[in-house]
């Protein structure tokens, strides 16, 4: 699998769902059109975490689609991940690759300019730019960066730039104009009725946005 950052870039947060309903959650965002799906999980790395993280490993490769781990080196590695997505206050990228490999897909928190900046120094392939708009899914003590800044970002960088944080429907078309490779929705789409069907949503307005025969 060719592993490339674009499109539509999918959360999967492990809060209070069952690992029944994070499997199908998971399989509702590969059927909406997810271009990659990144497990965040912010507790302790149980047995049943590794399970999920395999599951959702197989559940990704079966339709050619990005599998990517928050925070957790060990899970990745376990879970034979495709990617692994490092905050600030996490392990470096170059430390990341020395225990998972040259070819795992590495991508870093920014969301400042000069933080951009140094994660391509320090080798990343990607960046997750935000929180763009307020956001509730995770606690910021810093406020939203907003379009302008995003935009900066990707000006300042070669490599692509996924942005997250409060983005709607009503709103990607704002995101995608400052040329990022990607949008995360995460309330957005797993707290939508339908999760599926609010992927292929946001992937109508993607493809419209890009595509000028679409406009």
């Amino acid at each position: 699998m060719t592993i490339a950052i674009e499109g539509l870039y999918a959360i999967i947060n492990r809060i209070s769902q069952t690992p029944e309903e994070l499997i199908r959650l998971c399989k509702q965002l590969l059927r909406g059109g997810a271009d990659a799906i990144q497990f965040r999980n912010k507790s302790v790395v149980s047995q049943e975490v590794i399970d999920l993280a395999e599951i959702f490993s197989r559940l990704c490769r079966r339709f050619g689609v990005p599998f990517i781990v928050n925070d957790y080196v060990d899970l990745a590695k376990k879970s034979n991940a495709d990617g692994i997505h490092l905050g600030q206050g996490d392990m470096g990228v170059k430390e990341a690759r020395q225990i998972l490999g040259d070819a795992i897909l590495v991508g870093v928190t920014v969301s400042r300019v000069d933080e951009a900046q140094q994660a391509v120094i320090d080798g990343a392939d990607y960046l997750g730019c935000g929180h763009i708009y307020p956001t509730t899914t995770k606690h910021k003590p810093y406020p939203p960066i907003g379009v302008s800044v995003l935009e900066k970002v990707v000006n300042a960088v070669s490599i692509p730039v996924v942005a997250i944080g409060g983005i709607t429907a009503n709103s990607v078309s704002s995101v995608l104009a400052t040329g990022v490779a990607a949008v995360s929705l995460v309330s957005a789409i797993e707290r939508h009725s339908d999760p599926s069907w609010a992927c292929k949503e946001i992937k109508d307005i993607i493809v419209a946005n890009r595509d000028p025969i679409c406009r």
